[in-house]
């Protein structure tokens, strides 16, 4: 994937420019793909080159930290979203489409083209993994590493997904490169970033607007102030999103509430005599995931609080899920990983 979004992009910067250039494979640790030298007017331009799929606003950051120690650098990705174009022009960080759009400003090189629709793709062959039911599966993984070794029964009972779909899931993982057989009794994620990368691409695009219930405003318009006396049990329910990034970070101040619970819309509603409003301050969502505990926890867990906060696009947001990131995931999701997954994360 990596060489042929690198390789297209080239080629069409070649198609636009002429611009002879020169790669270099990456150097182990050093957070880049690899290096690009473009050849112009008698001089060299090298840049530090960063390749992702799709460039979203809640990248921004990571690109900017890594920027700051790898100058100049260079994007390189299938899509990268207007907003984000504006951001990386007014930051001076250059970037190549593979459908020919550009950006590069090292004086005396000057290249902005912006022309070019994205590039349609074929609607891939579906990858049982990353399913609205693997999905969830997946889901399990990240949070339980080891549950990847665990017998297809296990699996079943631990995710509530139907046995028969377990197999399909794990040869999903392992044809798209995430596991890793050590041994025959052995097996365990590998490319775990970048399937992480992916599994949120997933939540948002696929899982996500299936598990919606409603928007609900409350009768009292006090509610919203005081969510954190609500009472969570009555409707067996968790805080995600903003209201569980203000409990774990004491930084947000939760101005639209997410809750995720497993009970039916019609009982949320009659607990906590909500009100159905498409404009209300309380999004509801299905659980899907299962609780291993007994005792109430106020918050889904960590990993799903860092992903509701980052598809937001909100910069205040992105930045709580940052800080929970670090706090909360970074040491788990980082072990043994190699080069840029990191800076995307």
């Amino acid at each position: 994937m990596e060489a042929t979004l690198i390789n297209k992009a080239l080629q069409n910067l070649d198609n636009e420019t002429g611009l002879r250039v020169g790669w270099e494979p990456p150097v182990l640790n050093n957070g880049a793909d690899g290096r690009l030298t473009l050849y112009y007017n008698g001089k060299d331009f090298t840049y530090y080159v960063i390749t992702q799929n799709e460039v979203r606003q809640y990248h921004l950051g990571k690109i900017m930290n890594l920027a700051a120690t790898h100058h100049p650098l260079l994007v390189i990705a299938e899509r990268i979203l207007p907003p984000v174009k504006k951001a990386l022009q007014e930051k001076g960080i250059a970037y190549l489409e593979t459908n020919g759009n550009a950006f590069l400003q090292n004086p005396p090189l000057y290249i902005h083209i912006d022309t070019h629709p994205p590039i349609r793709k074929d609607k891939p062959v579906t990858n049982r993994a990353f399913t609205k039911t693997g999905l969830k599966a997946v889901f399990h993984f990240l949070n339980n590493k080891d549950a990847i070794n665990d017998n297809f029964r296990k699996i079943a009972a631990d995710t509530g997904i139907a046995l028969g779909n377990i197999k399909y899931i794990i040869d999903g993982l392992t044809e798209a490169g995430y596991i890793l057989k050590a041994n025959r009794n052995d097996i365990r994620l590998k490319n775990i970033t970048t399937l992480l990368e992916r599994w949120i691409a997933g939540y948002r695009e696929t899982l996500k607007p299936s598990l919606f219930t409603g928007t609900f405003r409350f009768p009292d318009k006090q509610a919203i102030q005081n969510w954190r006396s609500l009472n969570l049990q009555l409707i067996d329910a968790a805080w995600g999103g903003e209201p569980a990034g203000d409990l774990l970070t004491d930084y947000l101040k939760a101005n639209h509430l997410q809750l995720y619970t497993p009970l039916p819309k019609n009982q949320v509603m009659q607990q906590w005599k909500l009100i159905p409003d498409k404009n209300g301050e309380l999004e509801v969502y299905k659980q899907f995931w299962q609780k291993t505990t007994e005792v109430p926890a106020q918050t889904v867990p960590p990993l799903l609080i860092y992903t509701d906060l980052l598809i937001t696009e909100d910069p205040r947001c992105i930045e709580t899920a940052e800080r929970i990131y670090k706090k909360y995931l970074k040491d788990e999701f980082e072990k043994d990983c190699p080069r840029s997954a990191k800076a995307f994360i």
